[in-house]
C-alpha cells in the first residue's frame, strides 16, 4: 500500500510538543510494520524546513538530522508540471492541498493521510486521518 503523508503530519512527527505527535509516530511505526510504503512530497518537506526552524526557532542542523533518518523510511517525491495543472482545475479549495493530492494521485498512492478536516473525499485515492489509518493498519 502506497501512503502519502501530508505536511502537517510530518509536522507533527518533528515537534514534539504538538498534538499529534505521538499519534505521528505510532503512524510510520505502523507504516514500517504493515509494509507500507511512505511517500512525502519536497513541498512539505520545504514547507516544514521554514515552519520549523523560522517559526519554532530549531536549528537547521537538527532539521536535516531529522530529515536525514526520515530519509530512510519514505520516500521523497517532487510536485510535478502535471500536477499543478491538475491543482489548477481540482475542485479541492487549498491549492497546497490540491497539488499535493495530484502528486499522490500521480504516484498511485491508495491513501492519503491528512489532519485536515476539510480536505473530503478524493476519487481515486482514500483519505484518511491518523487515528482512521491506524486502526485500519492495527486490526489484529
Amino acid at each position: 500500500m502506497n501512503v502519502f503523508i501530508d505536511t502537517n503530519i510530518l509536522l507533527d512527527l518533528l515537534e514534539q510538543h504538538r498534538k499529534g505527535h505521538d499519534e505521528s509516530v505510532r503512524l510510520f511505526q505502523a507504516i514500517r510494520t504493515a509494509g507500507c510504503h511512505a511517500l512525502i512530497s519536497t513541498q512539505s518537506i520545504i514547507d516544514a524546513a521554514y515552519i520549523h526552524t523560522a517559526k519554532e526557532k530549531a536549528l537547521v542542523s537538527e532539521f536535516r538530522s531529522l530529515i536525514g533518518r526520515l530519509m530512510t523510511q519514505v520516500r521523497i517525491v517532487s510536485i510535478s508540471q502535471a500536477d499543478i495543472a491538475a491543482a489548477n482545475v481540482s475542485a479541492i479549495k487549498d491549492y497546497e492541498d490540491a497539488a499535493q493530492v495530484a502528486c499522490a494521485l500521480s504516484e498511485a498512492c491508495d491513501v492519503f493521510v491528512t489532519r485536515d478536516k476539510g480536505l473530503g473525499p478524493v476519487r481515486g485515492m482514500e483519505v484518511m486521518d491518523v487515528k482512521d489509518f491506524l486502526d485500519r493498519v492495527l486490526v489484529p
